[in-house]
């Protein structure tokens, strides 16, 4: 007769194991579902970094609500200081997650996610004008007078939902590069 411990036991290690059988068997999302969910996101509350980072969640492996989390300060340029755009650290989020899960060690995660970090850049920069969110917005939010600026222009609702998308696509172009050519960029 099983003891109550065991009985136990044996539910979270099969509960355990389904959620990992689903985790792996869950389908790829497409690029045009990855850039309407990353918007949803953002038109949600989500900050850019969020946005984009919780868009390959299943890429990932991860739960959308941690991934969430871990991007919740970097929107804004990093802490609404305008440094880098929140879409950009989104992406570079995910070649650092993506990167540690498809290579054997440390050291060629770094160099695989740094190489893609650098192919985003080029594109990134070559679509958006730059990396730095106060240059692509083209206002200071931390002045009163810029705030104003990007509401009644609805920088946010367009700038900033273009930066996302981008992000998106240069992200996912990337991530596809990358597999075709068997994670050597």
């Amino acid at each position: 007769m099983c003891s109550f411990s065991c009985c136990n036991l044996r539910v979270v290690l099969l509960a355990s194991y389904n959620m990992t059988n689903d985790m792996t068997e869950m389908k790829r999302r497409t690029l045009e579902e990855r850039m309407k969910l990353a918007r949803e996101k953002f038109s949600g509350g989500y900050n850019c970094a969020q946005s984009v980072l919780t868009s390959f969640s299943d890429l990932l492996e991860q739960d959308e609500q941690d991934l969430k989390r871990i991007a919740s300060g970097f929107g804004g340029g990093m802490g609404k200081l305008q440094m880098t755009c929140g879409a950009v650290t989104g992406s570079f989020m995910v070649f650092g997650q993506y990167a540690s899960m498809h290579t054997s060690s440390d050291a060629e995660a770094k160099d695989l996610a740094e190489r893609m970090i650098r192919g985003f850049e080029k594109e990134y920069v070559a679509a958006n004008g730059s990396l730095t969110c106060r240059t692509i917005l083209g206002v200071d939010l931390n002045t009163d007078a810029g705030l104003r600026v990007a509401r009644e222009k609805d920088l946010f609702g367009t700038v900033c939902v273009d930066a996302v998308v981008s992000a998106v696509k240069l992200t996912d172009r990337i991530i596809n590069k990358s597999e075709a050519q068997g994670h050597l960029l």
